[in-house]
């Protein structure tokens, strides 16, 4: 079986069997996608030995694409499925921060990112256009073999569709990304951070969590280094998630202010983490302020 053959097929089984169902369930979108693993994963996943899917457990006996895509998906919080997220809830104080990279990958600015990232053991989180994916499925396969998440920013960045079209913005990018990595955790950031599209509405029908954020880098205003570490650090706080930019060759200073953004962070001791890890941490956290609240009442 072809590689496109079984995306064509994990598309239409989607299409089949999720609908309609309950805004913001995602447990059906996990199954039907394990299940379209499970069938597609002797002839297309297994023999992948660069993605993530080569070091998943088996000790279960599910297929390590199965089980791959089920501890991805079940990453995300359920308060966050169908939901909207940018800042952290109030009064959360771990120091961590989330680095995100809209509009790749692109190898004059993807490729030295990973470099960076990888020479500190740093994992940052991808929204990829499914444009870039499928002119680069070498660098979107390098996302994901060195760890980093790979998530959906829309197929052609449209920030206005309709019908079919909607559907297939979504949906062909997040076949690549199964393509690349092998699982998905349901993330979608709208084109331009807008939230009042037909794209985006779409996306919390199928149960993505919509990921904005609330630091921007400005690095599309095409600044200098010092400036995009500036721009950051002007609205940093704990458990922050950074938009920054990898997509074409319009962001020549983004690599570079990179390590600069590194060091400035690691110096006043934040920890990097991924979209997923810190969505879990902000659960725990509000978990955490249930639980004293019920036991003080």
């Amino acid at each position: 079986m072809s590689i496109r053959l079984a995306a064509r097929t994990h598309r239409r089984a989607r299409h089949i069997f999720t609908r309609p169902r309950a805004r913001g369930s995602r447990f059906g979108v996990l199954v039907i996608w394990a299940g379209v693993l499970g069938l597609t994963a002797l002839f297309v996943l297994r023999p992948w030995s660069g993605g993530r899917t080569a070091d998943a457990p088996e000790q279960t006996g599910l297929a390590p694409a199965i089980e791959h895509a089920l501890r991805l998906g079940a990453s995300i919080p359920s308060r966050y499925h169908g939901a909207h997220v940018s800042s952290p809830p109030a009064g959360f104080s771990e120091p961590l921060v989330a680095l995100t990279f809209d509009d790749g990958p692109h190898p004059d600015v993807t490729v030295p990112i990973l470099t960076i990232l990888s020479d500190r053991s740093i994992r940052a989180t991808f929204f990829v256009l499914g444009l870039q994916a499928e002119k680069y499925p070498e660098i979107a396969a390098r996302v994901a073999a060195e760890g980093h998440v790979l998530a959906n920013h829309s197929y052609s960045h449209r920030v206005s569709t309709a019908g079919e079209q909607t559907a297939k913005e979504l949906d062909r990018t997040e076949t690549l990304i199964y393509q690349a990595a092998g699982d998905s955790p349901l993330l979608f950031r709208p084109p331009e951070g807008r939230t009042d599209t037909a794209l985006t509405s779409y996306a919390i029908d199928q149960g993505f969590t919509i990921v904005r954020w609330c630091v921007d880098s400005e690095d599309w205003k095409h600044p200098s280094a010092e400036t995009i570490v500036a721009n950051c650090m002007r609205d940093m706080r704990p458990g922050a998630i950074v938009v920054l930019h990898d997509g074409g060759g319009g962001y020549p200073d983004t690599p570079g202010a990179l390590p600069l953004l590194l060091d400035r962070l690691a110096s006043e001791g934040y920890t990097f983490v991924t979209v997923p890890e810190m969505l879990q941490a902000w659960d725990r956290f509000l978990s955490q302020q249930s639980t004293e609240s019920t036991d003080i009442s």
